[in-house]
């Protein structure tokens, strides 16, 4: 992964230590570095990022938290611009569905209006150039520099090129068996059932979370755009990669697993860069497909546990500081009175057999459910399949 020292920057108000210093920090920290090269003004870090981090850090925000909590430093996300609106909401030009949920856990559309597509300004074709990636146009431009920086791949549609007058209707489903597409560059791939796609009424747009079409393009007419971002299943993109043999950016990302968390901070940036640079009009809010909604996930350690651990004589304050800079949410708490308060306020709550910590409760319980959200809240993981329950 290359990552920009001068992007990196725009995360802290504090000026960075020297390339040198920051690479010694990756080394004997985080990543292994294979080499800096110097472009212009900026250094440019290539890191090894491996399969167990590459869910957060194949992104300048994931580096950037990295490199809060190493130096140690706040972290800072500044606006990339601010948006103009419409008083319409994208459900207003456009009907979105997911026909298999097992596609996509998260999928957003969010429609804009009276985009200039064009140049893009010095700043974004600086970054996205020093990190090996090639300046094609405004629109193009911003999808790319928002992957780079979330981790989240993002797409923009030509909205006039998708079938439909006033109502678009789009669908993310599996192909049909002898489908075909032609994709951006160029070439006409068959489909068949195992093949994810985004499409129209009139056929598949693109192959989903791998590789955009050649239909819906941006070109330099355009002037409505839609934008999207989904969270595809890991093992349903690496399966189609790997059967196509079609391995890009946007595959090697979500075969990863990304936090559905993660869409709905890439658009919402996308959306903000993209009226900032093209003065495109975006919708009140997008369309977000979410019916499994991910509740915040909670795990616990103590000051003993964390100590024991590293070997380290940290404080409690010193840990809260290193979540702080981390971005992590927390709380300290004293297990058993936690535990107890979380119990009670479930009394009364319905019984649905099977019900999930994470999708049902604190609204439905089953015994199991019920006693791991308990202690999931306090900080300690009690396995549903687990003697530990019944004690």
């Amino acid at each position: 992964m290359k990552i920009s020292r001068n992007w990196l920057q725009t995360y802290f108000k504090d000026p960075l230590p020297s390339s040198d210093e920051i690479r010694e920090l990756f080394i004997f920290h985080s990543y292994e570095v294979e080499g800096i090269d110097i472009i212009g003004d900026d250094s440019v870090f290539d890191l090894s990022i491996l399969p167990n981090r590459a869910h957060d850090s194949l992104s300048h925000i994931g580096v950037a938290k990295e490199l809060a909590s190493l130096l140690p430093r706040e972290m800072i996300l500044s606006s990339l611009g601010d948006a103009k609106r419409l008083n319409e909401d994208t459900e207003a030009f456009v009907s979105f569905k997911v026909e298999d949920s097992g596609i996509a856990s998260r999928a957003m559309k969010w429609y804009v209006q009276d985009v200039k597509v064009g140049d893009s300004p010095k700043w974004l074709v600086d970054y996205l150039v020093s990190v090996g990636q090639r300046s094609i146009n405004n629109i193009v431009d911003a999808t790319n520099y928002i992957m780079l920086e979330t981790g989240q791949p993002v797409h923009a549609f030509n909205y006039d090129a998708i079938a439909g007058a006033n109502i678009k209707n789009i669908t993310i489903r599996f192909a049909h068996d002898g489908e075909k597409v032609t994709l951006l560059d160029g070439k006409e791939i068959a489909l068949d059932g195992a093949i994810p796609v985004i499409a129209d009424d009139n056929g598949p747009l693109d192959i989903a979370g791998i590789k955009g079409g050649m239909k819906s393009g941006i070109n330099q007419n355009t002037k409505r755009i839609l934008l999207s971002a989904c969270s595809f299943d890991s093992k349903i993109i690496r399966r189609a990669s790997k059967k196509l043999g079609m391995r890009t950016d946007a595959s090697v990302r979500f075969g990863h697993d990304l936090s559905p968390w993660l869409a709905g901070l890439a658009i919402e940036r996308l959306a903000q860069l993209i009226s900032s640079i093209s003065g495109g009009v975006i919708a009140k809010f997008p369309i977000d497909i979410y019916p499994l909604k991910d509740r915040a996930y909670k795990i616990g350690t103590s000051l003993t546990e964390v100590n024991s651990l590293l070997g380290s004589d940290l404080t409690t304050d010193e840990i809260g500081n290193t979540f702080r800079r981390q971005r992590f949410d927390f709380e300290i708490v004293e297990p058993r009175l936690r535990v107890l308060e979380t119990a009670r306020a479930a009394i009364g709550k319905p019984y649905k057999l099977g019900a999930s910590v994470t999708n049902d409760a604190p609204s439905l319980f089953d015994c199991s459910s019920l006693v791991a959200y308990a202690y999931k809240e306090a900080g300690i993981s009690v396995p549903r399949i687990s003697v530990d329950q019944f004690v």
